[in-house]
């Protein structure tokens, strides 16, 4: 069938719906490896304080309430997304390969286990390493993030 013939009664609803839970956890696997990444960043000792506080910033806006746009509003995380993005050129500058393993192995952790759904090797703009060891669930509030650019 190509695109031309495509007619809504010539769509199964299961394939529809089915494509949209795929696409949703693609771009909700990529968006919070971003975040894994710019985390695990921050939290490496060898990351400097500067760079330790504007990542910091970023996302201690991500998960603070308080929002230009409030998360609740349809395109509520457009604000969220656009800080990681203005910061993105600081993790990149102190991003490392053990960094990318640690977020990998936290999206295979959390189900996000391959290309199809955001997981390992899913476009940081630079190649991906193996998973290892990484505790997602260390300091996990924005208080958390706060007191790791210290």
């Amino acid at each position: 069938m190509t695109k031309k013939n495509l007619k809504p009664e010539t769509v199964n609803e299961g394939d529809f719906w089915t494509a949209i839970r795929k696409a949703a956890k693609k771009l909700a696997g990529k968006a919070i490896r971003q975040l894994l990444l710019a985390w695990n960043v921050m939290c490496d000792p060898k990351t400097p304080f500067g760079a330790k506080a504007i990542i910091g910033g970023a996302l201690a806006y991500f998960v603070l309430p308080l929002d230009l746009i409030p998360d609740f509003l349809p395109g509520g995380y457009a604000d969220d997304l656009a800080a990681l993005a203005a910061i993105w050129g600081v993790v990149a500058e102190h991003l490392n390969d053990d960094h990318r393993r640690q977020a990998d192995q936290t999206l295979c952790e959390w189900g996000f286990d391959g290309d199809d759904e955001g997981g390992p090797d899913d476009g940081d703009g630079i190649d991906s390493g193996s998973p290892s060891s990484h505790d997602p669930s260390a300091g996990s509030s924005a208080l958390s993030i706060v007191e790791h650019a210290a």
